[in-house]
């Protein structure tokens, strides 16, 4: 131990949680606590990043979204790290573009161009689609989406699917659809999953809705 002894891990509660539990209610909830302790800002702001990127995975995407908008009006995330930045501004526009909230989605990659595309991830490939999407480039968008598919990146197939819809691609959309078992139990995740599906439903043919039911 130093002359000033061991500084404190930031944070270490909730991580414990999110080992055992995963992006649970409980993570979530000790989270906000720690957050609530901390006095300097940039702690504050990589903990509310955290919290946003916490809802978004377990599907809490409307309370995200209004915490991000929060923290945006008091400025509170000014002082977040430039590494997580880019993340956390991907992940909040899918949450939007997930709910229809184009506007929304839209006006964050464009008044957050730079930090959104400052990085060439995955998720970065996945906001580029979301912008070609919002913009009625859907071919575009669908193959981006396809080359980042068997990636690990996060929401790619949801994406994907809501993409192909709009191409009236309901056989493609059924195929694709396949790994959405994985949202079930995620709130909004679950119930956004769910429209895509009634969506791919209606469009098939009747020879389609037998092999879609038999999937189930």
């Amino acid at each position: 131990m130093g002359i000033f002894g061991k500084k404190k891990r930031l944070f270490k509660e909730s991580a414990e949680i999110l080992a055992q539990e995963g992006f649970s209610d409980n993570y979530i909830s000790k989270l906000k606590e720690e957050v609530s302790q901390l006095k300097k800002p940039a702690d504050i702001a990589k903990g509310n990043s955290y919290i946003i990127n916490g809802l978004i995975v377990k599907g809490d995407l409307t309370e995200a979204c209004e915490a991000f908008v929060k923290c945006e009006a008091e400025g509170s995330l000014e002082k977040l790290d430039k590494l997580l930045y880019p993340n956390l501004l991907q992940n909040l526009i899918f949450a939007f573009f997930a709910r229809d909230k184009f506007k929304e989605a839209e006006r964050l990659y464009k008044e957050y161009h730079d930090k959104v595309l400052s990085e060439h991830t995955d998720a970065m490939k996945r906001t580029l689609a979301i912008h070609e999407c919002i913009n009625e480039r859907y071919e575009n968008a669908v193959t981006v989406l396809a080359k980042i598919l068997d990636s690990d990146c996060r929401f790619v197939d949801f994406c994907l699917v809501k993409t192909v819809l709009k191409l009236d691609m309901y056989e493609r959309a059924m195929e694709l659809s396949v790994g959405f078992d994985e949202y079930n139990g995620k709130n909004e995740l679950e119930k956004e999953a769910s429209k895509l599906k009634k969506k791919i439903f209606d469009g098939l043919s009747p020879k389609d809705k037998v092999k879609m039911i038999k999937k189930k």
